[in-house]
Formats: C-alpha cells, structure tokens, sequence
C-alpha cells in the first residue's frame, strides 16, 4: 500500500454519479397563449386607467372602485406567474374570480341603469368592447388551463 491510500485526510472516490438535476420545463403551448390572453386583458384594462383616474378626482367614480382595479390588476399578475409556474391553486383561483367577474358583469348589464345602450351613450364602443372582452379573455384562458393545458398542473417528478 502506497502512503496515499493509508492518508485518513485523502477525499474519498466512488463510482456513483451525481443525479442531474431537473431540466426546466417549457409550460405547453395552451398556458403560453392563456397566460398571453391574460396579459392583453390587463394591457386593455391599464388603458382605462386615466380615465378612472380623472373620473376619481372630479368625482364621477369612488375612490375604492380605482383601488379595486388595481389590486385586481396586481392579483391577476400574481395569477398568471404561478399559471406559468405550474401552481394548480392558481388556476383554481382564477376559475372562482372569473365566476365572481361573470356574476357582476351579468348584474351589471342586467340592471336597468346599465344597458348595453347605456354603456354606449355614456363611454362609447371602448368601454362596451371591455365590458365584452374581460369575460371572454377569462373564458379562454380557463378553458386553455382546464382543457389542453390540464397537464401542466401535474406532481412535478421528485
């Protein structure tokens, strides 16, 4: 035996490897154009923020109604990085909003004051076409994270 096999402070050799560590996976096409539908809905709804803004300050729109849009512009982010991601409860989450956003939007146009036609005098086309667009981008985006994207959402291999 030679000296260096006898050194207690000699690092130690084996034939196993390393396990490699997981490679990053590319979400599926369906969460991509889902989260990317997401993305527009939010653009669209910024664009509204000055005239809430305006609205707010010469008192046409309360002060909680522009505070609501954005914790609801700041919750949707949150939303669609944890879609990305992966996160089941996210998607869950987004489901029970979009019900929630559904519900008041029909209650919204149903009531007498809100008409179609009242929208259209008051706002004009923009305003109708987001009143319009919002549901069917989260509609879209759920049946995209529900339907093809469902395996996205999997265990995740340890």
């Amino acid at each position: 035996m030679s000296s260096a096999d006898q050194n207690p402070y000699t690092p130690t050799s084996s034939t196993v490897q390393d396990a490699h560590p997981l490679e990053r996976r590319d979400p599926p096409v369906a969460i991509v154009v889902g989260v990317v539908l997401q993305a527009v809905g939010l653009l669209w709804s910024l664009c509204w923020l000055p005239h809430m803004w305006n609205a707010t300050m010469t008192g046409e729109l309360a002060g909680w109604v522009l505070l609501l849009n954005v914790v609801g512009w700041v919750v949707v982010t949150v939303l669609c990085v944890k879609i990305w991601r992966g996160r089941n409860w996210a998607r869950i989450v987004l489901a029970v909003l979009t019900a929630c956003s559904l519900v008041g939007t029909y209650a919204l146009v149903s009531s007498g004051t809100r008409s179609f036609e009242a929208f259209w005098v008051t706002y004009g086309g923009a305003e109708l076409f987001k009143l319009v667009l919002m549901p069917v981008v989260n509609i879209a985006t759920l049946v995209l994270v529900f339907g093809p994207g469902r395996a996205w959402f999997g265990r995740r291999p340890a």
